[in-house]
């Protein structure tokens, strides 16, 4: 059995988090369960995430989390993070509805990392 892995929440995700909280009852329930998916290693998260290019060196993943409010994978939650040898850097969570396009994801991912020294 594999030990479980390291997940670092960033400080903006945590207000991702707070601020899904407010519009969507089981925001936090839903993301904490997916952090245990990525921390326990037992599954394979690869079918559900995507790796995200322009990050250099750095694998920057992002996937589909289901929320119980927002019915389903595709309606749910997007969580980007980071790929470390000793874990996972959580960095920022959003609706699909909510986001703004891709390229404002991408370049506020890029100034988190900075931010947090990553």
């Amino acid at each position: 059995m594999q030990s479980p892995r390291q997940t670092v929440r960033l400080p903006q995700f945590d207000r991702d988090v707070k601020k899904l909280g407010k519009k969507y009852r089981h925001a936090q329930e839903d993301i904490d369960a997916f952090e245990r998916l990525l921390r326990s290693g037992s599954i394979d998260i690869a079918p559900w995430a995507d790796q995200v290019g322009g990050f250099g060196n750095r694998v920057v993943k992002k996937a589909r989390v289901i929320s119980q409010d927002l019915g389903g994978k595709s309606g749910g939650y997007r969580i980007w993070w980071l790929e470390l040898p000793e874990g996972k850097v959580l960095i920022q969570v959003y609706t699909h509805h909510d986001a703004p396009n891709e390229r404002q994801i991408h370049q506020e991912t890029v100034r988190r990392l900075r931010l947090q020294g990553y």
